[in-house]
């Protein structure tokens, strides 16, 4: 039988030679070789350039006039102009770039769970997922060959540095950070409500009668700062104890590296102290083990003698009272901020709920 012959129109093989270079010109886009607002070069030097006609040139144009990348004018021919409003258009991928090998982001049931998220909210769009898990992307934006692929927009996971942030806030490409505060950054955000949380979390504890409330923070070398979202808890707390009028000193709050053990000096600072402290907030259940182990080798018992509250995700099993938040729906949430314009930027907030378990008991 004769194959039937093709239509005249645009060339429906997806290796058309019209698709690879439209790829080439986002590429020159993104790396700043057609700066924003220039003119497009002249589709007579760009065939020239390519070596192809000026009917395949202006297919790859449209590509990217449809993509919202360039802009007719009347008086200079096409413009480069700034990439569409929700990112969507055009775009078949969404990144997920992970400041950690996968092995890390799986072995914690929160990092999975946010991640599970992620993957939802991208199927959701009808997109596909590149994850890209390295360490390197904590000081470093993806190599260009993957930043040059059709992207609907990047989710960002992990503690990147602030240099590399804004770095991802000059991008052609919407970007939003996941589980980390944005304020500070020009970019979407979300991220658990970490102050409400916290205050709720201190004021239970003094309406069971606590008086002397201990609050263990994170730091963070790799920041040469605290926590951020350590950051936002302490405030939370420090507002519940003013409110109650307790006699809150800066040595009620206790400096924690991720590789500390129960023997480390502040958690004997901690249990030694005097009058003692009556019950702990801490900012992760591994900190909240840490307390437990160390208070377990002075003989004192959880919740009898030391009361222990602190933040964890719904997939989180530690058998810890305290806030609990959603980590798969912040991932999916996530992803969907990716259909908002640019700008403003905006910062959402995951709410909490509230996990009553064998930790915390009346003082």
């Amino acid at each position: 039988m004769a194959k039937p012959r093709r239509g005249p129109g645009r060339p429906r093989n997806p290796k058309a030679l019209y698709l690879g270079l439209a790829h080439a010109f986002r590429t020159a886009i993104r790396s700043g070789a057609w700066p924003l607002g220039s003119r497009v070069p002249a589709q007579r030097l760009l065939a020239r350039r390519h070596g192809v006609s000026q009917h395949t040139i202006r297919w790859a144009l449209d590509v990217l006039a449809r993509e919202g990348r360039i802009a007719p004018n009347a008086r200079r021919g096409w413009l480069v102009k700034q990439a569409p409003r929700s990112g969507l258009a055009g775009a078949d991928y969404v990144l997920e770039a992970l400041g950690m090998g996968f092995e890390t982001c799986l072995r914690g049931a929160d990092s999975c769970a946010l991640h599970r998220g992620i993957e939802q909210g991208v199927a959701q769009l009808e997109r596909a997922l590149i994850c890209l898990p390295s360490y390197r992307l904590t000081e470093h934006l993806p190599s260009p060959h993957v930043l040059a692929q059709p992207l609907a927009g990047i989710v960002l996971v992990g503690l990147l540095k602030h240099a590399v942030l804004r770095q991802y806030e000059r991008l052609n490409v919407p970007v939003v950070l996941a589980d980390r505060p944005g304020e500070a950054w020009n970019l979407h955000a979300i991220a658990v409500d970490n102050e409400k949380a916290a205050h709720d979390a201190t004021k239970r504890m003094i309406a069971w009668g606590h008086r002397r409330i201990a609050f263990v923070r994170r730091l963070q070398p790799s920041l040469l700062s605290v926590d951020e979202d350590g950051r936002e808890r302490q405030k939370g707390y420090e507002a519940a104890c003013r409110e109650a009028g307790l006699p809150f000193r800066p040595d009620w709050i206790f400096n924690s590296l991720s590789r500390d053990t129960a023997k480390s000096p502040w958690t004997a600072r901690l249990l030694h102290a005097r009058p003692a402290f009556t019950a702990v907030l801490a900012a992760d259940a591994s900190r909240a083990a840490l307390v437990e182990e160390a208070a377990a080798a002075c003989a004192r018992k959880v919740p009898e003698d030391l009361s222990i509250v602190t933040f964890q995700g719904t997939s989180n099993p530690a058998p810890y009272a305290g806030p609990r938040f959603d980590f798969f729906e912040l991932g999916r949430r996530a992803v969907h901020l990716l259909t908002q314009p640019r700008q403003p930027a905006r910062h959402e907030r995951l709410a909490f709920t509230w996990s009553s378990q064998r930790s915390l008991a009346p003082a």
